[in-house]
């Protein structure tokens, strides 16, 4: 094919290698020509990903919407990558069809947990639409917050007035605030189950925990971090720096 025998001027080990100089169709035809191929059969040939070229696995992806009828379903085709220059590294947007949409450093998928992510970014029309309902229903809020996949309180206030709603859970959200003394038998309570939970799940990771046990997860990382930070399985790039 006229290629040279030394590789430092041998043009089919350029045109092999990832090389930003542009070539001759004709050397990219006599190349699959050599390999015992059309044109046609080359290029519908399915592409193959390595876990190591595609550190995400291959998709679809999970939608982690906790009040979607898709939650933990593999029903994400595709995703976005975009470059978080806090951070300094490439994160991929999710996006359901719920309006759900997440991100995940790619950094950070090391620990091989489908159901994780980093950032929530934006909840969708679903989401907020259950948290309407249940706003005007008398369901607790302790309850309202494992339904919806919050934390604490405050975010739960936040979201409330980005709607804006007002009224009929105020006051539980005062009562509920972290240093209220009568949420002590609460913790104890959420203690015993978070523990035992460990206990029969042992190899269990923290998304795993957070589903099965999202009462226990919600109000212990909130009133009793510091218990709950030194009784969470080990994940570096879980755990977040907490603010003084």
């Amino acid at each position: 094919m006229g290629a040279d025998t030394d590789p430092d001027f041998n043009w089919i080990a350029y045109l092999t290698v990832a090389n930003p100089r542009p070539w001759p169709v004709i050397k990219h035809l006599l190349l699959i020509q050599f390999l015992g191929y059309s044109a046609e059969q080359f290029f519908t040939f399915p592409i193959m990903q390595s876990e190591e070229a595609n550190p995400l696995g291959n998709g679809p992806w999970p939608c982690l919407n906790p009040v979607c009828e898709n939650y933990r379903r593999r029903v994400i085709q595709d995703y976005v990558v975009t470059y978080n220059h806090y951070r300094q590294e490439e994160k991929a947007i999710f996006r359901c069809a719920c309006g759900f949409v997440y991100a995940r450093f790619i950094s950070d998928t090391c620990h091989d947990d489908p159901f994780s992510l980093n950032q929530i970014q934006q909840y969708g029309y679903l989401w907020d639409s259950k948290f309407r309902e249940l706003w005007e229903s008398d369901k607790p809020i302790v309850v309202q917050l494992g339904l919806l996949g919050l934390n604490n309180y405050p975010i739960y206030h936040r979201h409330a007035q980005r709607l804006g709603l007002e009224g009929s859970h105020a006051d539980e959200i005062e009562l509920n605030k972290p240093d209220d003394p009568a949420n002590s038998d609460k913790t104890l309570f959420y203690r015993e189950i978070w523990t035992k939970g460990r206990r029969d799940n042992p190899n269990a990771k923290i998304g795993t925990l957070r589903s099965k046990f999202k009462g226990a997860y919600n109000w212990l990382s909130l009133h009793d971090k510091t218990w709950f930070d030194e009784n969470i399985p080990s994940s570096p790039s879980w755990r977040v720096p907490r603010k003084n």
